[in-house]
């Protein structure tokens, strides 16, 4: 590779390197912010959801920015946009029909909605639930990275962790928070009044 090349893709490394950190601390610091709300409510300027906003926003843009060091920036906004696209109108059936999660209503609190239907922040929270479903799954993977069938582990371990983060989610957003409401049915088995 000629010299100056090597040296752009070493700029590029670096600015990705510090744009990631700098996500990162605004990260931590909306964190903070929204964890000290949740114990002693704060009266601050603006509107009141703005902290779980910000939060969403950048745990996004964090996740996005530690991907694109390992890949393509374009390969990993794709799969960003895949993901909020079936995420988005998975849930917006859901919302409409009650298929394929059970019959919900999504809450007030959870912010303004897209079409009448969709919350904005349910796409970008399955895109956090996947993408960083999908770093701890290579994480834990890694030992056998050279496996046949290795994909296909990856896959799974992934569709496990983004399972196990919505079961932690579900009784937070539903009970706590209030983002979304589910309607009782007639099957007596549930989780934290989730529809198995």
């Amino acid at each position: 590779m000629p010299l100056r090349k090597q040296r752009k893709a070493s700029a590029e490394a670096i600015i990705t390197l510090w744009l990631h950190w700098l996500l990162t601390l605004l990260f931590a610091a909306a964190f903070a912010l929204v964890d000290v709300m949740f114990f002693k409510p704060l009266t601050l300027p603006g509107n009141a959801g703005w902290p779980e906003a910000m939060l969403l926003l950048t745990g996004v843009a964090c996740t996005v920015t530690a991907q694109a060091r390992r890949l393509p920036l374009q390969n990993v906004l794709l799969a960003a946009f895949i993901i909020i696209v079936i995420g988005g109108a998975v849930h917006a059936l859901g919302a409409m029909t009650g298929i394929p999660f059970g019959p919900f209503t999504f809450g007030a609190s959870i912010g303004s909605k897209i079409f009448q239907t969709l919350p904005w922040p349910v796409p970008l929270i399955w895109v956090m639930a996947v993408l960083n479903s999908r770093g701890v799954a290579r994480l834990i993977l890694r030992p056998w990275r050279k496996v046949s069938g290795y994909g296909f582990w990856l896959t799974g371990m992934t569709a496990t962790l983004t399972l196990l983060f919505d079961f932690a989610l579900e009784p937070f957003a539903s009970r706590v928070k209030h983002y979304w409401l589910w309607t009782p049915t007639k099957f007596p088995v549930t989780w934290e009044n989730v529809p198995v």
